[in-house]
């Protein structure tokens, strides 16, 4: 039995369990209930959790939570599945509603010498939900400010260190991603987008999240484009620290930057087959990069990254192979991870009838130059009913993983009247490949604000929690700009 085993052997036992599983093993019997109120096994649990999710320890300080809040955030993605199935085609109201004003202190107008607010024209919430990162944009300057938004709806919301950085150029947030496990740093990436005078650049600032948070700059990298005005989109591979950053030119090649920013290392890649694609996935791997539309998906391997100021020069490639989707639909398209918090092996096509899930394996064990690196393999799927998911005005964000459940963010931009967020669920246990019967389920995050105002969505499972951007719908009116962080799960008792 459990109970003969001693302490040591038994908190070993529970280390390998779901955090659900200790709350039954809680309730057999009186010793192994108080066993499982011992502080260590519940840190065990929520440090495991929060490597599932690449979230640094200093994010969540364990040493310094008391067991009822440690029991609390350990269970909090259980919570969340077991609402989200519950609630099953219905909607839920935030439990907590809080909101995020610019705010600066008499001092910080001085030292920045700033006269107004010019309000939060970005943000971006890190992977465990904790920390915000915003931008106010001023004329000769941006200033950078992080918030801790705490761990549940009753916290207080508050600045813990900012950054003004020199640029006369309106700059857009792209992540605030984990760094190394073991340290206390988040990576800052900004962009400023290309113009008939000025390059695509990209900035990284480190923020070290220490007694004293601080904000200090560390790289940049200068792409030099055909034409003005391109978009590009940046994703981050963590572990590895890389960042990937891709556009399409006016001959529909697409250019593919991946850039080590810690020890400043590029490789470039110019792929000539890929045109544009519309609904266009790109996925970041550590050996490949991996694009998917049109009812196919490319592989492209990564060639080894060389020092930016030794000599070097794009390379024009082709895919190293190119697959077939399962299900051909004019209509498809694929969603992929984000890349801000793991590298989850698994993205999906969506079709009107179904969506396949794929699993990326390792495909190149004797690293062959003319063989892919890492393949998509049909993992199951699951077949779609609701007519709301196919629907053209419907939305959808990076795929997420809860456990064992795959979770779709999405929303309708049809203009309705309030901004609500649509998470779509699905079990995909030991039995996902084989069971027909998996079913997608629908739960409805119903906030109060009306579509038209909202500019970014963010959704951080472990925490149940929504951040919402809302835009500047009026002319000189920097007020109206603020986040509202909108929590779905209760606080700790």
């Amino acid at each position: 039995m459990l109970t003969a085993l001693s302490l040591e052997l038994i908190t070993y036992v529970l280390e390998h369990v779901r955090p659900i599983d200790i709350v039954s093993v809680r309730r057999t019997c009186r010793a192994l209930c108080d066993v499982t109120k011992v502080r260590q096994i519940w840190m065990n649990a929520l440090r495991s959790a929060m490597k599932r999710r690449s979230i640094l320890e200093s994010t969540l300080p364990l040493d310094a939570m008391p067991l009822n809040l440690l029991e609390h955030l350990a269970l909090g993605p259980h919570r969340l599945l077991s609402i989200l199935q519950k609630s099953d085609g219905s909607s839920l109201r935030p439990m907590y509603i809080r909101v995020l004003a610019p705010r600066l202190t008499y001092e910080e107008k001085e030292r920045y010498g700033i006269v107004d607010n010019d309000g939060l024209y970005d943000s971006y919430l890190e992977s465990s939900g904790r920390y915000l990162a915003s931008l106010s944009a001023y004329e000769s300057f941006t200033l950078f400010t992080i918030w801790d938004l705490g761990l549940c709806g009753r916290d207080a919301i508050k600045p813990i260190a900012r950054y003004l950085e020199p640029v006369k150029w309106k700059l857009y947030l792209d992540g605030l991603w984990p760094g190394p496990q073991g340290s206390d740093t988040f990576y800052l990436v900004s962009t400023q987008e290309s113009s008939l005078l000025t390059p695509l650049l990209v900035l990284v600032h480190k923020v070290s999240m220490s007694e004293s948070p601080e904000i200090t700059f560390l790289a940049k990298l200068e792409i030099p484009v055909p034409a003005p005005f391109l978009f590009a989109r940046i994703s981050y591979a963590p572990d590895i620290f890389r960042l990937v950053i891709h556009y399409d030119d006016d001959e529909e090649h697409k250019h593919i930057w991946i850039w080590d920013f810690l020890h400043d290392t590029v490789a470039v890649l110019v792929a000539t087959d890929c045109g544009y694609g519309g609904k266009e996935m790109c996925l970041h791997f550590n050996d490949c990069i991996m694009v998917a539309h049109g009812g196919s998906i490319k592989v492209y391997n990564i060639p080894p990254l060389l020092p930016r100021s030794s000599d070097w020069s794009p390379t024009e490639c082709k895919a190293t192979i190119v697959i077939a989707a399962p299900v051909k639909s004019p209509s498809s398209f694929f969603i992929g991870h984000e890349m801000s918090r793991t590298i989850l092996p698994y993205f999906l096509e969506v079709t009107p009838a179904q969506i396949t899930l794929f699993e990326v394996t390792d495909s190149n064990k004797f690293q062959g130059p003319t063989l892919p690196n890492k393949l998509p393999i049909t993992a199951g799927c699951v077949e779609v009913k609701d007519p709301a998911f196919w629907s053209r005005d419907q939305r959808f964000s990076a795929l997420d993983r809860c456990e064992d459940h795959l979770l779709l963010p999405s929303f309708n931009n049809a203009g309705q009247e309030y901004s609500d967020l649509t998470i779509f669920s699905a079990d995909i246990g030991k039995n996902f490949a084989r069971d027909a019967g998996v079913r997608l389920k629908k739960t409805v995050l119903s906030s109060t604000l009306s579509q038209r105002d909202v500019a970014r969505r963010q959704f951080c499972a472990i925490l149940g929690r929504v951040c919402l951007h809302t835009r500047q719908r009026l002319p000189n009116s920097p007020s109206l700009r603020s986040v509202y962080v909108l929590d779905y799960l209760g606080a700790p008792e």
